[in-house]
């Protein structure tokens, strides 16, 4: 029963099948029928088991000085303790611009901007890839950043900026939206 109550929630939060779906596999695999009720009942249960686990996790995170999530709306007000900085994970941003990039490709009208402003995330990327590398401590990595990121991210905004303003990119397309979310986040995705 705990086997089947574990597998249950594995499918469900790792490999994204609803416990209605799981219920007819069952059905239909194995002729048990098991009533969706008692499968919600079962990892409702298993949650309220893990509530003490998520209240330390919770108030160990809201503790900290250090916020890393991604731009979902709630976390733009007050999230986690006074002075607690946001910081904004720049490969959410980085996704929008590769999809923006497929949809011009299909249209066959590649954007030269886009495809730059991918390859100045890139680069930002490789720093860290290079500190990995070197096994650089936290302060050399942090000297490392400060050396090379800023031209990046320079060069990063005013091309975000040139391309909101030039009129060709409308606010509501693939590159529209991925622009308009990165300028949002700048400041926490430049932490």
């Amino acid at each position: 029963a705990d086997e089947t109550i574990i597998e249950f929630i594995i499918r469900k939060y790792a490999d994204s099948v609803p416990l209605y779906r799981q219920r007819a596999i069952l059905m239909r695999d194995f002729g048990i029928d098991v009533a969706l009720t008692t499968i919600n009942d079962a990892v409702l249960r298993v949650g309220e088991l893990l509530t003490p686990v998520v209240n330390v996790m919770k108030r160990d995170l809201l503790t900290g000085g250090y916020i890393q999530a991604d731009g979902y709306v709630a976390y733009e007000k007050d999230v986690g303790a006074e002075g607690m900085i946001h910081a904004c994970c720049l490969a959410h941003a980085r996704r929008g611009f590769i999809e923006a990039i497929k949809v011009q490709s299909k249209a066959q009208a590649p954007d030269a901007k886009l495809e730059r402003t991918v390859a100045l995330m890139d680069a930002l990327f490789a720093i860290d890839r290079e500190a990995r590398e070197q096994k650089l401590s936290l302060d050399d990595r942090h000297a490392l950043r400060q050396e090379r990121a800023p031209a990046l991210l320079s060069e990063l905004k005013t091309l975000l900026l040139e391309m909101k303003a030039s009129g060709t990119i409308l606010p509501q397309s693939v590159a529209g939206k991925a622009i308009n979310y990165t300028l949002k986040r700048w400041v926490e995705l430049t932490q």
